[in-house]
C-alpha cells in the first residue's frame, strides 16, 4: 500500500516524488510556474493574457487617483511589510528594507545584552553585524538613510507617477502630442491625417524584464563602486578622500570625463600632436646618432699583442684578488723603491764626477804650491839684493861724510 501510494503521488507530481526517512508518505513536488514571455504572447495562444480596455485618459487617471486615495499608503507600514507574504516574488528593495529592520533589531538586542552581566554575543558577532549593515547601506545607495522608509519611498514614487499621468493627460487634451506618438499615428494611418482618431495612453504598472534587470544590477553596481574605492585606496589614490570623489559614482565620473573630452579644442590638440611629433623625430635622430657612435667605437679592432696584454692583465688581476685591499700601499712603496733604484743607478756616474773634481783640485793645488815656492824663492833673492843695496848705500853715506 505504501509503494502504491508513493507511485500515485509520483504520477501526480509529474514522475517525481520526495521521500522522507521516517516512514511518512512522500510529499508532492510543486510544478514550476510557466515562464511568461512578452514576445511570445504577441503571436501565440496566450495573447489574451494582456487585457486592454479602451478608456479615456481622464477616467484612467481618476480611477487610479481614487484607488490611491481609498487604499492609501498606510497599509505599507513596518508591520505589514514584515508580515506580507502573499506575493511569492518579493521586491528586492522591500527585502533590503526588511533586512535593514532586522539588523536594527539585532543591534538594539546586542546593546541590551551588553548592559547585562552575562552577554551571549561577542565582538565577532557585532563585527559581522556592522559588516552586514554596511553592505545593506551600499546596496540601498541614496536610500540608506535612517529617515528613508519604504512607505516614504513608495509615496514619492506614487506622487511622481501621478504628476506624469496628469502631464500626459493635459498634453493629450490639448492635442500637443510628442514626436514619438505623432510618428506612431502617422505610421499607423499613413499620410492621410484625417483618419487619425482619438488615441489612448497605456501605462504599464508592472515591472518589465529590463527594469527587473536594472534593479538586480543596482546592488552589483554599488558593490563594484565599493570595490573600486578600496582598490583606489590600496593603490594610494588621494581622490577618494575628498567629499566630491566619495559622493560621486563611477558612472558620474565617466560622464565628467566624457564631457571634458567633448569640450577639448581640436586645434590645441593638433598643436600638441605636432609638438609631440617634432619631439619624437628629435628623439629618433638622437637614437640613430648614438647607435652610429656605438657601432663606430665597436668597429675598431685590437691586435694580438694588445689582446695578450689584456689577457695577462686580467690574469694578474684574478691572482691579486685576495690582496686587492693592500694594492694602494704597495703602489706607494713601489713608487718610492723605483725612485731609489733610479738614484742608485746614477750614483756611479756621480762618484766618477766627484773623483774627477778631486783630481782637478789636487792638480790645482800642486800648481799653486809650485807657484808659491817660486814666489818664495823670488822674494828671498829680492831680499838679498835689497840688503846688498842697502849695505852699499850705508857705505856710500859713511864715505861721503
Amino acid at each position: 500500500m505504501g509503494s502504491a501510494g508513493a507511485e500515485h503521488t509520483a504520477d501526480e507530481a509529474g514522475g517525481e516524488a520526495v521521500f522522507s526517512s521516517d516512514g511518512l508518505p512522500s510529499l508532492l513536488t510543486p510544478l514550476p510556474p510557466p515562464v511568461i514571455n512578452s514576445a511570445a504572447n504577441t503571436n501565440g495562444d496566450n495573447a489574451d493574457a494582456v487585457i486592454e480596455e479602451s478608456s479615456t485618459p481622464v477616467d484612467v487617471f481618476e480611477s487610479f487617483h481614487a484607488h490611491a486615495d481609498a487604499v492609501g499608503w498606510s497599509g505599507l507600514s513596518k508591520s505589514t511589510i514584515d508580515n506580507d507574504s502573499a506575493s511569492s516574488v518579493e521586491d528586492p528593495r522591500r527585502a533590503l528594507f526588511r533586512l535593514r529592520a532586522e539588523v536594527d533589531r539585532l543591534e538594539s538586542a546586542f546593546a541590551v545584552e551588553g548592559q547585562t552581566q552575562h552577554p551571549t554575543s561577542d565582538a565577532n558577532d557585532q563585527y559581522q553585524l556592522q559588516q552586514l549593515k554596511s553592505r545593506l547601506g551600499n546596496m540601498l545607495g541614496a536610500d540608506a538613510s535612517a529617515d528613508v522608509t519604504l512607505e516614504k519611498l513608495l509615496r514619492g514614487r506614487q506622487e511622481d507617477l501621478s504628476r506624469v499621468i496628469a502631464k500626459d493627460v493635459q498634453n493629450f487634451q490639448k492635442g500637443d502630442l510628442s514626436e514619438d506618438m505623432d510618428k506612431l499615428n502617422i505610421d499607423a494611418v499613413g499620410d492621410d491625417k484625417s483618419k487619425i482618431k482619438d488615441g489612448k495612453i497605456v501605462y504599464e504598472l508592472y515591472s518589465s524584464s529590463l527594469g527587473q534587470q536594472q534593479q538586480n544590477q543596482s546592488p552589483r553596481a554599488a558593490t563594484l563602486e565599493e570595490r573600486l574605492r578600496k582598490l583606489e585606496t590600496i593603490l594610494g589614490s588621494t581622490t577618494t578622500t575628498t567629499t566630491d570623489a566619495a559622493s560621486t559614482s563611477l558612472l558620474e565620473r565617466l560622464n565628467d570625463a566624457e564631457r571634458l573630452t567633448k569640450e577639448m579644442n581640436m586645434k590645441e590638440v593638433d598643436k600638441l600632436a605636432a609638438k609631440a611629433k617634432v619631439v619624437r623625430s628629435d628623439l629618433e635622430a638622437a637614437a640613430r646618432a648614438r647607435q652610429k657612435l656605438a657601432s663606430s667605437s665597436s668597429s675598431s679592432r685590437v691586435n694580438d699583442e694588445d689582446a695578450r696584454t689584456l689577457t695577462a692583465l686580467h690574469t694578474h688581476l684574478v691572482e691579486l684578488e685576495g690582496i686587492s685591499t693592500y694594492l694602494p700601499a704597495l703602489t706607494v712603496r713601489l713608487t718610492e723603491l723605483a725612485s731609489l733604484h733610479s738614484n742608485a743607478a746614477e750614483f756611479g756616474e756621480r762618484l766618477n764626477i766627484c773623483e774627477e773634481a778631486v783630481n782637478r783640485s789636487e792638480k790645482l793645488l800642486d800648481s799653486v804650491e809650485t807657484s808659491l815656492k817660486k814666489m818664495e824663492e823670488g822674494w828671498k833673492g829680492n831680499m838679498e839684493v835689497v840688503e846688498s843695496n842697502v849695505n852699499r848705500l850705508d857705505e856710500m853715506l859713511k864715505g861721503s861724510l
